[in-house]
This record gives structure tokens, C-alpha cells and sequence, in this order.
């Protein structure tokens, strides 16, 4: 498998616990990593759909220039700036995707 992207979201954000839930069913390594790639970029998408919904059109286009060069730095720099609890929104929203996904897959084990 190669090897997974380092977002800039990463230092505040562990799927960690959805990877200990999977671990409870009796899914194959392979279909557990998976279903983790499908988790990592549910995760991706949602918290990317969240900064760019908090950002102006021109902040926008610089935060994709960021993310595309994978400048972190710029990237907090631009959110700290610009977004009001933006750390603590992360969070939020990656918590909203890691309880959806453990309801589904207890959705999953009960059917």
C-alpha cells in the first residue's frame, strides 16, 4: 500500500478510534484498510467542504494554492487568520463523520 497523505488537519484529527471500532468486527485486513481509506477520505472531503465554506472566494483560491503545494504552514496561517475556532470546528466536523461512520457499521453488525 502506498503511503497515505499528511493533511494539515493531521495534528489535530486521529481516526484512530473509528480504526479500534473496526477492530471489533470480523472484517479481513483487507477490507478493514479499506474501509479506512473510505473513512480517511469521507474525513478529507468533509473538513475541506467545511474550510472552504468559511472562506471568501479570494482566500479560498489561496487555501487550494496551499493545500495543492501541501503548504501547511500557509494554511493554518491562512485559517488562524481568517476562520474564528477553526481548530475547534475541525474537530466537530471530524467527530460528526467518525459517529456516522461508527452507527453505520453497528448497522452493519446488527444486520
Amino acid at each position: 500500500m502506498g503511503k497515505k497523505p499528511n493533511h494539515f488537519y493531521h495534528s489535530i484529527v486521529s481516526m484512530e478510534s473509528l480504526r479500534v471500532r473496526l477492530d471489533l468486527f470480523e472484517f479481513s485486513t483487507e477490507e478493514r484498510e479499506k474501509l479506512m481509506e473510505v473513512a480517511e477520505r469521507t474525513l478529507h472531503h468533509s473538513i475541506l467542504d467545511l474550510v472552504l465554506s468559511e472562506l471568501n472566494d479570494s482566500d479560498r483560491k489561496l487555501f487550494l494554492a496551499h493545500h495543492a503545494s501541501e503548504n501547511h504552514d500557509e494554511i493554518w496561517s491562512l485559517l488562524t487568520g481568517n476562520v474564528k475556532n477553526i481548530e475547534k470546528k475541525i474537530k466537530v466536523a471530524a467527530e460528526a463523520v467518525a459517529q456516522k461512520l461508527h452507527t453505520d457499521l453497528r448497522k452493519i453488525k446488527k444486520g
